[in-house]
């Protein structure tokens, strides 16, 4: 991770280092990413890099670092505004991302996975006990503003855990999707949908079924979900 005199440089300097290492990863591969083509994009020395990063795997764990506390931000506030239901942010997640698909950020975010396994490497060069802490964290913040409405919240910690995991994976897979095939983005919003829907209520006949139908009715009327 970043040295201190890294964190310690002004902000622009800093957002400057980080946009040219999103450069370059989003445009090859991770073992053909050029440390010197991100020196020469930020306005900087390699001797300078080497006092702020180890290598070019430790910027890239930072850059990931740095998109996926971003996407958390934002997956917190939608939880906020939609006050508590997890359901409803989760697809505006995936719609407010899709909305912005064509910003630079969206572009580079999407060649970056593709090019590195964003998720993989991400993975990689987290230890399991940063691992542990982050999940952790992110599972604390959801349980005290996650409405009690929308989610059974009696249930074990480590049950909500895969779900919220599951759930966020799955929404990743789906997003990954709608913005490499944007000709059926709208299909593929509502296949997403639906399947959070039978997350939500299950597929069990009865009345959690009447519920998902009567869903699914204002959802063809356009209604908000």
């Amino acid at each position: 991770m970043p040295s201190e005199r890294f964190m310690k440089l002004d902000e622009e300097k800093r957002q400057r280092i980080i946009k040219a290492a999103r450069e370059e990863f989003s445009k090859v591969p991770f073992e053909e990413a050029s440390i010197n083509q991100i020196v020469k994009a930020a306005g900087i020395s390699r001797g300078s890099f080497y006092t702020y990063f180890e290598d070019k795997r430790d910027i890239l764990a930072y850059v990931l670092e740095d998109l996926d506390e971003k996407n958390e931000i934002l997956n917190r506030e939608l939880l906020l505004k939609f006050h508590g239901d997890f359901w409803k942010a989760e697809k505006e997640w995936i719609r407010y991302i899709v909305s912005i698909r064509e910003t630079t950020a969206v572009k580079e975010s999407l060649n970056m996975f593709l090019e590195t396994g964003n998720l993989i490497q991400l993975n990689a060069l987290r230890s399991r006990e940063q691992r542990e802490e982050k999940i952790n964290k992110e599972l604390d913040w959801l349980l005290d503003h996650i409405s009690p409405d929308c989610i059974d919240l009696t249930k074990s910690r480590e049950a909500l855990r895969v779900l919220f995991q599951y759930v966020r994976h799955i929404a990743g897979i789906f997003l990954l999707q709608i913005l490499a095939d944007h000709e059926h983005a709208d299909n593929l919003m509502q296949e997403f949908d639906i399947y959070l829907d039978f997350v939500k209520y299950g597929a069990a006949p009865g009345i959690r079924a009447a519920a998902l139908q009567k869903m699914h009715v204002e959802y063809r009327d356009g209604e908000e979900l």
